[in-house]
């Protein structure tokens, strides 16, 4: 799509990426700290298991190998996991994006490791898939993972699964049409640059919004997965905070996102 984006950027045509990341688009992009998210992710993770004495076979699977978000992802995961020198990790492993292959991909891994302590997805579907497994396993394994979907907050919910890392979807969202609209009203052109969404802490526990927003429980967080109103009410001290001076600041440089 690199070429074809890119020729609308020669024609005036502001372009902002988001979510997918392609350092081809003469555009900026809006998303996570990929790799950063990751560490995050493994820390919590390491940390629920016992810190630098943890022990155990962890598996990391990836539902689109070759995407650098979520390559990004398995590195920073793969880096707070070696804190623990008893940790074996193995993976990632290809686990598919459908709900049926994903589900069965983790079923087969932990069919051949058994003993494993610990699975870890750097997708949408691991978290529901992951949540079924050990729910039909006696919640044997800690499970951890991305994004605040409506099921992924259910097995959290259900204490099937143990944390998830949110990608703040609404400022993803939000943001690239903020500065896009912006880059129309000033005849401003939009060049290469990375715009930090932030990342969401999701547990039973309670739930870091990120972006400066006030922390929320649990059962706040599902109210406004299934609320577009109360979410777009609860966004709104960030959205306000958008004013064209924000807007006009030069961005980090793209290779910050995998910082």
């Amino acid at each position: 799509m690199a070429g074809a984006l890119n020729e609308l950027v020669k024609s005036g045509v502001p372009i902002v990426q988001y979510n997918l990341l392609s350092q081809a688009v003469q555009g900026p992009y809006v998303g996570e700290k990929s790799v950063e998210s990751g560490r995050v992710l493994g820390k919590i993770m390491v940390d629920k298991l016992g810190g630098a004495d943890a022990k155990g076979t962890v598996i990391l699977g990836n539902c689109f190998p070759g995407i650098p978000v979520l390559e990004n992802r398995a590195k920073g995961v793969q880096e707070s996991l070696k804190v623990a020198a008893g940790l074996n990790v193995i993976g990632p492993f290809d686990v598919k994006v459908s709900a049926v292959d994903n589900y069965n991909r983790w079923e087969q891994l932990y069919a051949a490791n058994p003993d494993a302590v610990a699975l870890i997805g750097l997708c949408a579907p691991d978290i529901t898939s992951l949540g079924k497994l050990n729910a039909a396993n006696g919640d044997k394994f800690l499970a951890g993972g991305y994004d605040m979907t409506e099921l992924n907050l259910k097995a959290i919910q259900e204490k099937h699964a143990y944390v998830t890392i949110g990608q703040s979807a609404y400022v993803q969202g939000y943001l690239p049409v903020a500065l896009a609209v912006n880059a129309i009203r000033g005849k401003k052109t939009l060049g290469p640059g990375f715009y930090d969404a932030g990342s969401q802490v999701v547990t039973s526990e309670g739930v870091d919004m990120g972006n400066n927003l006030p922390k929320i429980s649990f059962e706040e967080a599902i109210k406004l997965a299934a609320d577009p109103a109360a979410t777009a009410a609860y966004y709104k001290p960030w959205s306000d905070s958008l004013t064209a001076d924000v807007l006009n600041k030069e961005p980090a440089p793209i290779a910050s996102e995998a910082e």
